[in-house]
């Protein structure tokens, strides 16, 4: 078996970062292709991709709502 080089807390994290493929990467200290790898689900596919944000604006009343 393979040996993971990340926790999937941080899996999640750099699925969830919107920085370039090259800001993560070096911050891990990996390549680009292993973050977009991460990214598209290729690899660590026991994580759960988080939930869809889901933001919606009203200008008619001012209001901001949120779906988390």
């Amino acid at each position: 078996m393979a040996k993971r080089l990340f926790r999937d807390d941080q899996i999640i994290r750099i699925r969830n970062d919107t920085r370039s493929l090259k800001a993560i990467a070096h911050e891990f200290g990996v390549s680009k292709v292993a973050i977009h790898i991460i990214k598209r689900g290729v690899t660590y596919k026991h994580v759960s991709f988080p939930p869809a944000v889901t933001v919606s604006v009203s200008a008619e009343n001012s209001s901001i709502s949120a779906d988390f």
